[in-house]
């Protein structure tokens, strides 16, 4: 899984979970099409929670080997 970032210099996303007006939100997902799919369905949350919900959810970052 991968965190991928939908972007909108407009200011007209906003945040499902906080309601504040974002730049970007972020979708966790397998791959960008499935990215876009969440996304069109609302799913993606801004900076703030999504690392809130990575804590609370005790989330593990795992570095791939080079």
């Amino acid at each position: 899984m991968r965190i991928f970032a939908i972007a909108d210099n407009d200011g007209r996303l906003r945040c499902p979970s906080c309601l504040w007006r974002v730049s970007r939100l972020f979708v966790i997902a397998k791959d960008e099409k499935e990215a876009k799919e969440m996304f069109n369905k609302g799913n993606g949350l801004c900076a703030d929670c999504l690392v809130d919900m990575m804590v609370e959810e005790k989330y593990e970052i795992v570095v791939p080997e080079k």
